[in-house]
């Protein structure tokens, strides 16, 4: 079995392959790609696709979609994972504040401060409707609880603290790990995540899983 790996950061292509050289991982190759035009890629050429955490970051949702089914093989499989509701999502929503605080600035936009904190396509009616748009015959849809148990250091892993580390590196902080760091710190602190060891606990993480199979 052969894994493509893509991301539209090249950060986070370069993150994953650090990654699977760490775990000794041959059988993955990695490639920047927009998910809304995969046009790397032919027709018909993958078995299967995973979507885990991003669907929901995409500018066009539903042209994401159309180009999954493009190159999925016929009757090829869709698995989507996206976080629920914003009061659902202890740790999306904490590092969702966490990317408002550091990256406004006096000059933002009262729109740009209102955006949600945290990404997400609504509840579980709504991310199955999508996906049905899309072109995708339900085969099953879960939706369950995860319990976060970690360190700083794999927070700033995230993809949301990754991308706001590029953004402040961006703007010339080079200090922008720690900067990011001690804002996780001090809102976990706040809100009751914080650890006694200084690890981040979040017992509410609710999570929709879909599998999906493309229309013929």
């Amino acid at each position: 079995m052969k894994v493509i790996a893509t991301d539209y950061a090249a950060g986070m292509v370069e993150e994953a392959r650090r990654r699977a050289q760490a775990l000794n991982l041959q059988n993955m190759s990695f490639e920047v790609a927009d998910a809304t035009n995969l046009q790397q890629f032919a027709d018909g050429t993958f078995d299967g696709i995973s979507c885990a955490s991003g669907l929901f970051l995409f500018p066009d949702q539903p042209r994401a979609l159309q180009e999954f089914k493009r190159v999925l093989k016929s009757e090829g499989f869709l698995v989507v994972s996206v976080w629920g509701l914003p009061e659902e999502t202890d740790c999306a929503r904490l590092v969702g504040g966490v990317n408002q605080q550091l990256l406004s600035s006096p000059g933002t936009s009262s729109q740009e401060r209102n955006k949600p904190l945290v990404p997400t396509l609504g509840n579980r009616e709504h991310f199955q409707s999508l996906l049905e748009q899309g072109g995708f015959d339900q085969l099953s849809i879960r939706q369950f609880n995860c319990v976060f148990d970690m360190q700083i250091d794999d927070m700033l892993g995230n993809p949301m603290c990754l991308g706001t580390i590029e953004q402040l590196q961006a703007q010339g902080k080079s200090n922008a790990r720690q900067l990011v760091s001690a804002a996780i710190t001090a809102a976990a602190r706040l809100q009751g995540f914080l650890k006694p060891d200084g690890g981040l606990l979040f017992p509410r993480n609710v999570a929709i899983i879909a599998e999906m199979q493309a229309r013929t």
